[in-house]
């Protein structure tokens, strides 16, 4: 049961409002962003617009034009409480100001109050990375496993594989979106769109280029998408229809679990593509290849100072040695 309107954390953002026709705040900044990128932040507008609201109003109904600095201000401290990560905090403050920007351009949030609401600082604070890289050995033993399997499926997900660790660090959304008429094999590149309509190019190995080529021998000439579902017969190939983010996802765990490897995601392998180019050239040219706008984004994926810390506590003596006499 949803709590009554009394238990608003602001009760003057708990009645419901239906935006007029093409001047809902929110939808328009949703439809303003990528497609990958919709999902955190309208999952953030429903976290804020239930606890304005005291669970009563969902974000497609909440009066996002009535908020003012002082409700903003309440938010935000509320996110910084209740989000596990300053980096998840910031993400639904961003999602927050981009509806209240949608208001302004409106006309219904006033100048001032928009200009005061832009003064709210970011949520300080990080937390060490998540996820994984894989390293040398996992990934021989998991293309050993693809490879010795040796269906069209093995084929298909050994090139994805390829593809994802060689690239510097392809998306996944950009992965399933890639097609046919955006590679070329003389060049053994992608050209790709990724985030912010950002238009970019990636290169594979020669070992990454050879897997790939055999997926494509058994995917044939048809234009259309790269990497294509196959039916449950596990043969046939499905073409004309895109490969499921979902179909990926499930795919690198089942595929940890048959090479005896511990799980990995999608973006682990993107990590440890942008991690090796990294290691091997330097954070601009990896910056670059995986589709960041800012260096401190990417430098997020580099595990060198960890390394490096790590070996340097370890080289400290500490004279302690077990049964020797007190």
């Amino acid at each position: 049961m949803a709590p009554s309107r009394s238990s608003s954390a602001l009760p003057v953002l708990a009645e419901r409002w239906v935006a007029p026709v093409g001047r809902d705040p929110a939808l328009l900044y949703l439809e303003g962003l990528a497609p990958s990128g919709r999902r955190a932040l309208r999952v953030g507008l429903e976290r804020i617009a239930r606890w304005a609201s005291g669970g009563v109003l969902g974000w497609q109904e909440f009066p996002w034009h009535r908020i003012r600095y002082e409700h903003a201000s309440r938010i935000l401290a509320w996110l910084r409480e209740s989000c596990r990560t300053p980096a998840t905090a910031n993400t639904y403050r961003a999602a927050l100001r981009g509806v209240l920007r949608q208001c302004w351009l409106l006309g219904e949030l006033p100048a001032e109050e928009w200009q005061r609401i832009q003064a709210i600082e970011r949520v300080r604070g990080s937390r060490l990375p998540r996820g994984r890289n894989l390293e040398d050995d996992e990934l021989a033993k998991l293309f050993a496993h693809l490879l010795s399997e040796g269906t069209v499926v093995a084929i298909r997900d050994a090139a994805a594989i390829a593809v994802m660790v060689s690239s510097g660090g392809v998306r996944l959304d950009e992965l399933t979106g890639l097609t046919l008429d955006h590679y070329d094999p003389g060049e053994r590149a992608f050209r790709l769109i990724g985030k912010g309509n950002r238009e970019r190019k990636v290169w594979l190995s020669d070992q990454a280029a050879e897997a790939l080529a055999d997926w494509l021998r058994l995917r044939g000439p048809l234009p259309g998408y790269v990497f294509l579902p196959v039916a449950r017969d596990r043969i046939t190939i499905l073409h004309g229809r895109r490969l499921a983010q979902s179909t990926l996802r499930e795919m690198c765990a089942r595929r940890a679990r048959q090479a005896g490897l511990p799980p990995f995601s999608p973006h682990d392998l993107r990590r440890t593509s942008i991690s090796r180019v990294i290691e091997l050239s330097d954070l601009s040219t990896a910056r670059d290849l995986a589709g960041h706008v800012h260096i401190d984004t990417t430098a997020g994926y580099d595990r060198r100072g960890e390394e490096s810390r790590r070996a340097a506590a370890r080289r400290i003596q500490v004279p302690y040695r077990r049964g020797a006499e007190r």
